[in-house]
């Protein structure tokens, strides 16, 4: 299946991003490209990735690393953002697990979870943050 990615920002300043079919690197660096280049990316509370139709197969550690790279950049001028990955098969989820510890490893500040479902992702994004 052709992948497809749709990005759509709301007035609440969240960001939902969902890719279906077969995802690809050009599939990755568009979504990264088009995250990156829109200026209310700055200002976006949280983001919901929904993967649920995502096919991430053809995804690879190299692919992930360079995306995680790129997001180094977007979480300085975003510190404060909450990412929810949804996803349920489990090649997505290894992809979404490795992302997450390359982002630790690169000390990239965003709280970063993941989740079977839309509405937990949804809780955990509006979730109050404590100050410290």
């Amino acid at each position: 299946m052709k992948p497809k990615l749709k990005y759509d920002f709301k007035e609440d300043r969240s960001l939902w991003i969902t890719l279906s079919g077969l995802i690809d690197a050009q599939t990755m660096e568009r979504l990264t490209y088009a995250d990156h280049e829109d200026e209310r990316s700055v200002t976006a509370k949280y983001a919901i990735a929904d993967l649920r139709e995502a096919d991430m197969r053809e995804v690879t550690h190299r692919q992930i690393r360079h995306v995680a790279a790129l997001d180094i950049g977007a979480s300085r001028t975003n510190p404060h953002l909450r990412v929810a990955f949804v996803a349920a098969d489990p090649v997505a989820v290894e992809c979404c697990q490795y992302y997450i510890s390359i982002c630790t490893r690169l000390k990239i500040p965003w709280e970063l979870a993941m989740f079977e479902h839309v509405e937990e992702a949804l809780g955990w994004c509006r979730q109050v943050r404590s100050v410290g």
